[in-house]
């Protein structure tokens, strides 16, 4: 008997190492599957983080475009600014040289009477006086 209860009990012994065993193997099977699942967790995360690492890139992307396209209206707005400030210039220069033309003609037409009253006043004849007249009035203003 002694030889059953040695084998009774090497087939207990037995049959506690086969579920130790399992239980080792279902722990590393476990601890396997916990591993991947952390790995596929961590791939996860830095998956999105790239993602947000892409967004953040285009949005500073899109606001350099934004900033460029702010910067040529503004520039475009300043050329028509200063386009028009020339125009408005160049159109006030030439008023005034419209101007000084005009009051040149007005002096020169004063001038051209005097000279005339002149004439007369020194007693010169009055045909002679009429035959300057039609001359000086005939005579278009001298250009300068």
């Amino acid at each position: 008997m002694n030889q059953n209860a040695a084998w009774g009990n090497r087939l207990i012994i037995n049959q506690i190492e086969e579920r130790l065993e399992d239980r080792m193997l279902q722990n590393e099977m476990k601890e396997h599957e916990g591993q991947q699942m952390l790995e596929n967790l961590e791939r996860m995360q830095m998956e999105e983080l790239e993602a947000l690492v892409r967004k953040k890139e285009e949005q500073q992307r899109l606001q350099q475009e934004i900033l460029c396209i702010n910067e040529d209206r503004l520039l475009a707005k300043e050329r028509k600014k200063e386009y028009y400030e020339r125009l408005h210039y160049r159109e006030v220069y030439k008023e005034g040289d419209r101007l000084d033309e005009e009051a040149r003609h007005c002096r020169i037409d004063e001038i051209k009477e005097k000279k005339l009253r002149e004439l007369k006043a020194a007693g010169l004849p009055e045909k002679y006086c009429n035959k300057v007249e039609r001359r000086v009035h005939a005579l278009p203003a001298l250009a300068h």
